[in-house]
């Protein structure tokens, strides 16, 4: 019984070794081929398709390879640093925030041009017919994901900065040039002691978000940068623009950045603030100083007058806080109000002073207070106004 098993297994076993089995299955089709009988990758020369993003070694470099698809993705610089040139035109100053504003914003149009130049890029002009490729709007953007750029930021924008337009140009030689038609929103510090006759700098931060100086180190482009000198607005005056680059150490890097600085110089119109406020303040404290131009008037109308004047230089104030932040510091603005206080006040203090006399039964001194009166206090006024623009401006 056992041995008549073993013959059986030892049958199977023979017939299964005696049939390899087929190399594409019972229904596979079989192997493709060329013109001439041979494989089909034979046919193709045994090569299979670069990978998408992989480098096609030609030379046209890069861009001979036909579509852009095909080309390389570059993640690092070119050089080691590489030079960026940058250039940034003022189109218009869309709005600057109130100067009641804790936290103080400006929107404008800008102009933003780079330039570099990275010799992986080039290509020839026989291959492409062009000696220049240009990218616009949307393909731009794809191409600047495969190509290697700064990667530029801008350190104290707002929010998201909203792109109208944008161009990349590609030149034979690898020289690479990229606009960008944009608005933004940007903080800036004002310094307002001077204020409503203040002068700011309206200032615009850009470095590299992932590349430090020893990378990419930017450089002024000066037939580039500027403002529109057409432009005007209501309440500033755009005076000129400056340049400037220098290192910056960030806290998410041990290496110092290279950033790029774009400040425009602008004076505020103080015509609002003169018409709407100095000038009613002003005539307010000189119908106070009326009092020294009504010989014997009583005491109790002369104190009316004062405490009239008075109320109003306080409101007058309130108006000149809600137009300012909560700052620190005293404004020229401030200045004035406080001279129409001490001004009004000394007013009453001598009103207080001619009640006095009228109740001794010396009115010959209040005549004396009248007369001198109506010069030293439009006089002590004027000059302390004066000696406040002179610190505030000098």
């Amino acid at each position: 019984m056992v041995a008549a098993l073993l013959m059986l297994v030892s049958v199977v076993a023979n017939q299964t070794w005696a049939s390899p089995p087929p190399e594409h299955g019972d229904d596979a089709p079989p192997p493709a081929e060329g013109e001439h009988g041979e494989p089909a990758a034979a046919a193709r020369g045994g090569h299979e398709a670069p990978a998408k993003g992989g480098y096609e070694a030609s030379a046209g470099g890069a861009h001979a390879a036909g579509e852009h698809g095909s080309g390389p993705v570059f993640v690092t610089p070119p050089h080691t640093p590489t030079k960026v040139e940058v250039g940034m035109y003022l189109i218009s100053l869309v709005e600057v925030s109130a100067p009641s504003e804790s936290f103080p914003t400006f929107k404008a149009e800008i102009f933003l041009d780079l330039e570099w130049h990275d010799p992986r890029l080039a290509f020839s002009e026989e291959s492409i017919g062009t000696e220049r490729e240009v990218f616009l709007e949307h393909e731009a953007e794809l191409e600047l994901e495969r190509i290697w750029w700064p990667d530029i930021e801008f350190e104290n924008e707002q929010g998201e900065r909203h792109t109208e337009s944008r161009e990349l140009v590609i030149h034979h030689d690898g020289h690479v040039e990229y606009s960008e038609r944009f608005q933004g929103v940007f903080t800036v510090d004002m310094e307002l002691i001077k204020f409503p006759f203040d002068h700011q700098n309206l200032t615009i931060h850009a470095e590299s978000f992932s590349w430090d100086d020893r990378y990419v180190v930017f450089e002024p482009l000066p037939e580039k940068t500027g403002f529109n000198e057409d432009f005007k607005t209501l309440e500033w005056t755009l005076h000129d623009v400056h340049t400037e680059v220098h290192a910056k150490k960030e806290v998410r890097s041990d290496e110092a950045f290279s950033e790029y600085v774009y400040s425009v110089n602008v004076d505020r119109d103080p015509g609002y603030y003169l018409y709407k406020i100095v000038i009613p303040l002003l005539i307010i404290v000189a119908f106070n100083w009326a009092t020294f131009w009504m010989p014997g008037e009583p005491a109790s109308v002369r104190m009316e007058r004062t405490v009239i004047a008075l109320l109003t230089v306080v409101a007058f104030h309130q108006v000149v806080a809600t137009n300012l932040p909560r700052i620190g510091y005293l404004t020229f603005m401030d200045g004035i109000v406080y001279v129409a206080f001490a001004s009004v006040g000394l007013t009453m203090l001598s009103t207080i002073w001619a009640q006095r006399q009228e109740y001794l039964g010396k009115e010959e001194n209040v005549a004396k207070l009248d007369q001198i009166g109506k010069v030293a206090f439009p006089v002590i006024f004027l000059l302390a106004v004066l000696i406040l623009y002179l610190v505030y401006h000098t």
